[in-house]
């Protein structure tokens, strides 16, 4: 009889089988499920609440350009591509953030984690918990794990190869050479010190090679060795092109034309070697693993195919870089520099690891006795595949390797900890798995593992206070009776633990004593390395007491972002917050600001232009823009970034070292350290630190800090006030010229007949437009011949209609007729030191003026004066020289002469402007708010008008303003922009006949006219 479907088992009697018979729990299971809650929650929480330090602001920024449209270009000076992509991919997801920034980085710090649990079949379950348990509690991998930054981008696959490594041995599927060939890819995509453990991986599969040929005689291609060997090294070769190009003599960070072919013609002949070795290896095999290897390794160095030079960079750029920088010893850290980190934070696997390789050698030396080869199994170091071997030789290849190289970080020491964890956990397995642990529990291991620790804490209590002051039965006082009892105290503690521990020993024996140790060991230590990642990692975050750090993000640029979001809101509704901010302070602003509006970056060189209610500047920029900053703001001083106290371990000899154990005040030292984090100095006075200065206007600082109206002497106004209130809504009505044909511009004339000479400054060169606005003319081209310019600055056309071009860097004055044929020069170049004299040099001239009666007045700008020439060049006089009396000049630009033939000239630095008779004596100034930076765009113009009214720009502000006679402002008009309303750093200035006011617009490449202003 047919049974029916009824009979036969169905889905829905597997779902009402109970849940646990379906998952199997185990306690192994249960200890994995809580060591990845443990893992995830250090990884993730509160990831976002640590401000930026300097590299992740910029490892934040270039994923947010590339998924903003602004493009991301592989550069080996911020190293692989990797992270930018997996970072991108993140923000496309869930939106850019402090948190978001992070979240990759965090995920593959928790996956470095969890592919220690593949290796259980090597390390053994009890030994892969425990590396797991390591890894999750270390202070450098919890720390450096939640980081955006791309050690952890190499870990991660790294630790998938080793996987993939000793399944395939055991097992020789290909899936396992596809998962080396992706993983491979992942870490030569992330940073060059990827490329370390690649040379280390392929010495030791050689190495295994030949020490399993030697044993078995087998064909070499029959040995899983071999096929990770020859795999490893075809998908390496072509990473060698620097090293063929170095050999060869040719630069491998050449990217012009011909040095791109070079690399080329380099790179094709090593990867057309790595194919032929491939396909004569595996010939079904390799093209699939190359294919996975360059359908990551590629994409990712070319931004997804839109950067084709990235292939070539992509292949020499990081090793080229790498190598370079090993001269550079960025850090400039000492040898032992790792080995100081890891015994302040990796005590715990240190001495695990430094156990376990004692522990090795010992069970090798047994395994190859005689008598154990005949009757002992293979058990640690001649088993197969020889997992251990490979851990110790990576662990003291990465060790040696970190010692030699030039270039020490401290996230550097994530790789070192990984191999000691590795190690140590292996270690402490095989004690798991060694030990009789029910049989112990009988014997009273318990009670002794209480014991130990206590008799540990009684010594250091008497052996501290044996070594302070004052000594115990020093004297009858309360204090030294204090120390007296500690003393006998902590004597008699470790008396009566010792013999309860001795006594209880006996039960078990020195061997279940040895076990003890070790589990008081581990317990002691793995409750300080908690106290001390945590607080590293939650508490100390940013704060460079912590070595861990180097160029830290301090707490001061998240009080300053809360300080700009508070200032927002004080500001009317609609009213937009203006912030600059500078290239010393760019990192990490230009991350916490990137999707702020009206946000202006400026150099210290470049100057800063436009009004702002908030300025941020580095201090190198601050003393060349203070006289601009003083009088709108008010200054507060903050950390930008900070570096730990690197003098307590630099100069550390074994004799100092020798000497600091044998003094009680120098162990108390480094004790506070150790323990506590506590220095000579405070952090608020720490030595190592690079600060900036935050500039907010004086009315709205007076609302955000305790410092306004109620505060006596404080002075909220704005020095331009007096300006503002004049403010014209004045268009231009006509425009000269326009990018095509003017390239940054500074200098106008207007002649007779209505026609606008303009210097055309970048393209050394004068252009001539009718007064309808055609470009008519051209005269001049860049050189130093007659008739030729150097940046030409200044402009004259004199009522003969010869023109006189102030040709800047050249130093000298040329002259052209009404046609534009070159007449004459004169000057060349001089510095007189600020000093009247040597009437024939010019140092940089920026203007020229033509008085009543013909002659010429130029600003020699370098030497700070005034010269008078005639219009054939003869020199007639010379005023001013450097100084800020009344007829001196520091940096004199812009030069004018009116009806009367009074002088007048913008006297930038002193922030004035100067009015001198015909015959150059000294008769008034007037002071301008707006020519207080020294930047080099900041070269402001002015021309006066028959009223003796002086029209002046003001570069910085993207403004003109009009002065009457004695000082008082009549007009002001324009504000950064490109419309008929706007300017974008203005220079010259000039009027025709009628009145009309005619402006270099040199940022928007044009020269605008205005209406006559009555």
């Amino acid at each position: 009889m047919e049974s029916s479907s009824l009979d036969r088992p169905t889905l829905s009697g597997a779902l009402d089988r109970p849940l646990l018979s379906v998952l199997r729990i185990n306690g192994w299971k249960i200890i994995l499920l809580l060591l990845v809650v443990l893992l995830v929650f250090t990884r993730l929480y509160d990831l976002g609440n640590r401000a930026y330090c300097h590299d992740e602001s910029t490892h934040a920024w270039e994923p947010w350009k590339l998924i903003t449209g602004q493009g991301y270009r592989f550069d080996p000076v911020y190293h692989g591509p990797f992270l930018y992509h997996a970072t991108a991919l993140v923000y496309w997801l869930f939106g850019d953030s402090d948190t978001t920034a992070r979240i990759a980085s965090a995920l593959l710090a928790i996956l470095s984690v969890l592919l220690v649990w593949p290796l259980r079949k090597w390390l053994g379950k009890a030994g892969a918990l425990f590396t797991m348990f390591l890894l999750t509690l270390s202070p450098s991998m919890m720390f450096r794990g939640r980081f955006i930054r791309h050690d952890i981008f190499v870990i991660a696959p790294t630790m998938a190869v080793v996987v993939a490594f000793f399944h395939y041995v055991t097992d020789r599927r290909q899936r396992w050479l596809y998962v080396i060939a992706g993983g491979l890819a992942l870490t030569f995509c992330a940073k060059a010190n990827s490329f370390i453990n690649g040379a280390i991986f392929g010495a030791f599969w050689v190495g295994a090679l030949l020490v399993d040929w030697w044993k078995t005689r087998r064909p070499l291609r029959e040995l899983p060795e071999f096929d990770l060997a020859v795999l490893m090294a075809t998908l390496a070769l072509p990473l060698l092109t620097p090293l063929v190009l170095m050999v060869l003599k040719l630069n491998p960070r050449d990217y012009s034309d011909a040095g791109l072919w070079r690399i080329r013609g380099v790179l094709l002949v090593l990867v057309a070697i790595s194919a032929v070795i491939g396909l004569w290896w595996k010939r079904k095999v390799w093209p699939i693993a190359a294919a996975i290897y360059y359908a990551i390794y590629i994409p990712l160095y070319t931004t997804m195919f839109t950067n084709g030079q990235g292939l070539e960079t992509g292949f020499t750029g990081m090793v080229g870089h790498w190598l370079g920088e090993q001269g550079v010893a960025r850090g400039g850290q000492p040898w032992f520099y790792f080995y100081f980190l890891n015994v302040i934070y990796e005590f715990l696997p240190l001495i695990l690891a430094l156990l376990a390789i004692l522990y090795y050698l010992y069970r090798l030396l047994r395994e190859l006795r005689p008598q154990a080869a005949e009757g002992e199994s293979q058990t640690v170091a001649t088993a197969a595949p020889p997992f251990v071997g490979f851990i110790l030789f990576w662990g003291l290849g990465t060790f040696a390797f970190w010692t030699w190289a030039a270039e020490k970080m401290p996230w550097q020491n994530m790789h070192l900890v990984l191999n000691l964890c590795l190690v140590a956990g292996w270690f402490l397995g095989q004690v798991w798995q060694r030990a009789d642990w029910r049989k112990l529990l009988k014997e009273g291991f318990l009670p002794c593992l209480v014991l130990l620790p206590v008799m540990l804490f009684g010594n250091v209590v008497w052996v501290v206070t044996l070594a302070g002051r004052p000594k115990p039965f020093s004297g009858m006082e309360l204090e030294q009776l204090y120390v007296t009892l500690r003393f006998l105290l902590g004597l008699i503690v470790e008396v009566v633990a010792g013999a309860l521990l001795v006594a209880g020993s006996r039960r078990f024996g020195w061997r279940g004593l040895g076990r003890v140790l070790l589990a008081a060991l581990f317990v002691v230590l793995t409750a300080a390395t908690i106290r001390i990642a945590v607080m590293l990692t939650f508490i100390n975050q940013n704060y460079a007491t912590e070595f861990l750090q180097y160029a830290a993000a301090t707490p001061d640029t998240a009080d300053v972002m809360a300080e700009l979001g508070e200032i927002r809101r004080l500001l009317p509704d609609g009213e937009p917050l203006r912030i600059a901010y500078d290239n010393d302070s760019q990192q990490p602003f230009f991350w916490y600001l990137r999707e702020l509006p009206n946000v202006t970056f400026f150099t210290g060189d470049g100057g800063l232009s436009g009004v702002h209610d908030v300025v941020i500047i580095g201090l190198d920029n601050e003393t060349k823009l203070k006289a601009q900053l003083a009088g709108r703001y008010v200054r507060r001083n903050y950390r930008l970034i900070w570096w730990p106290y690197e003098d307590v371990y630099r100069n550390l000899t074994l004799r100092k070292l020798w000497d600091d154990l044998r003094s009680p005040e120098r162990l108390k030292f480094w004790w506070n350290i150790f323990w506590w984090r506590k220095y000579p100095e405070s952090t608020a006075l720490w030595p190592s630190v690079h600060r900036f200065a935050l500039y907010v206007r004086k009315d709205l600082a007076s609302r955000l800090w305790v410092l306004g109206p109620d505060v006596p002497g404080v002075d909220t106004s704005l020095p331009e006030d007096d300006y503002e209130k004049q403010r014209l809504d004045l268009a231009a009505i006509q425009a000269f010229g326009s990018s095509r044909e003017l390239n940054d511009p500074k200098g106008v004339a207007v002649d007779h007949l209505g026609r606008v000479y303009v210097v055309n400054t970048r393209n050394h060169r004068v252009e001539v437009y009718s007064a309808d606005g055609q470009l008519v003319q051209t005269i001049g081209s860049q050189g130093t011949g007659p008739g030729q310019f150097q940046e030409p600055w200044g402009i004259a056309v004199a009522p003969d209609g010869h023109v006189y071009v102030a040709d800047t860097w050249n130093h000298r004055i040329e002259k052209f007729d009404a046609q534009g044929r070159f007449v004459a020069t004169w000057g060349t170049f001089g510095d007189t030191g600020g000093l009247l004299g040597a009437p024939d040099v010019l140092y940089g001239p920026r203007d020229i003026a033509v008085t009543p009666d013909g002659n010429l007045i130029v600003s020699d700008t370098g030497n700070k004066r005034l010269i008078k020439f005639s219009p054939e060049g003869t020199f007639i006089a010379q005023w001013g020289g450097g100084g800020s009396l009344p007829g001196q000049f520091l940096e004199p630009c812009g030069v004018a002469v009116d009806a009367a033939g009074n002088i007048y000239v913008a006297d930038v630095w002193n922030h004035r402007i100067q009015k001198l008779s015909a015959d150059g004596v000294y008769q008034s100034q007037i002071a301008v708010v707006g020519w207080e930076s020294e930047s080099p765009v900041n070269k402001p113009y002015l021309v006066a008008d028959q009223f003796a009214s002086v029209y002046v720009t003001q570069p910085d502000y993207h403004r003109v303003v009009k002065f009457d006679s004695s000082g008082r402002v009549l007009s002001v008009w324009g504000l950064m922009g490109t419309d008929e309303r706007s300017l974008n750093t203005p220079s010259d200035i000039t009027l025709d006949a009628q009145g009309n006011v005619y402006v270099v617009d040199s940022g928007n490449n044009r020269v605008v006219k205005y209406p006559a202003l009555h």
